[in-house]
């Protein structure tokens, strides 16, 4: 995405003479005479889209997995397609009929919005990467309070809030959250380090574990896009 952006920007001449295109032979093979071998190549072209480094067909993509269901993940898939095409075809018809000066411009600008949703396709990767937080994390010492600690957030199309919280080690920790739009990408939780990741249904969702020793539970959505983190206080 970041060469696609200095591409079309033309930030750089020199990278910009650099470019990713699918192999020769899978080109040759779709406009091949045979009616076989050319449905063939171009089913096997289409299924390798399957591995575009595209945040959001990754998201849903993740979301058809988690469902279980050939037929859900399937419709799934097929909506997202459905949806998605109208823009696309959209935007390939207006960059056809766009000559001249206005062309160059229209195509720096479209470069800078790609750079820059790039960086922020990056920082979210970064946050996922470093979700886990195994090294901030001491386990549980096994000496587990018979309280029950609640802590309760909401899941919005906005993300989670609250997002913050504190929370006593040791202790039964009982996390209540009240999903208010279930198809959002907030709606994807996954918290590594505590072994949590769930698929938020509308309204209450119960997560139950036992809280580390000390540490912090970073959380997010499956893109990285909407953060949190539960911090365990220190026993006095």
């Amino acid at each position: 995405m970041l060469l696609l952006g200095i591409n079309l920007s033309d930030l750089s001449p020199r990278l910009s003479r650099v470019s990713i295109t699918l192999p020769k032979f899978l080109g040759s093979g779709v406009a091949n005479d045979g009616a076989i071998s050319k449905h063939m190549t171009a089913l096997g072209s289409g299924a390798l889209t399957f591995f575009l480094p595209c945040g959001f067909t990754l998201a849903m993509q993740a979301y058809a997995i988690t469902t279980g269901s050939f037929t859900i993940g399937a419709l799934t898939m097929m909506a997202f397609a459905l949806g998605t095409a109208p823009g696309l075809l959209g935007v390939g018809g207006l960059t056809s009929s766009l000559s001249g000066t206005f062309a160059k411009r229209f195509f720096k600008f479209t470069g800078v919005l790609v750079l820059l949703l790039a960086i922020f396709n990056i920082s979210n990767g970064y946050t996922l990467m470093n979700l886990g937080g195994s090294s901030r994390i001491v386990p549980s010492t096994g000496v587990v309070s018979n309280e029950v600690q609640e802590i309760r957030m909401t899941e919005s199309d906005g993300g989670y809030t609250p997002n913050i919280f504190h929370i006593q080690p040791n202790t039964k920790t009982r996390w209540i959250v009240n999903a208010t739009n279930p198809y959002s990408c907030a709606s994807q939780l996954t918290a590594p380090s505590i072994g949590v990741t769930k698929q938020l249904e509308q309204g209450e969702n119960i997560i139950e574990f036992i809280s580390p020793a000390s540490g912090t539970i970073k959380f997010s959505c499956s893109m990285g896009m909407y953060t949190g983190k539960i911090i365990i206080d220190r026993e006095e």
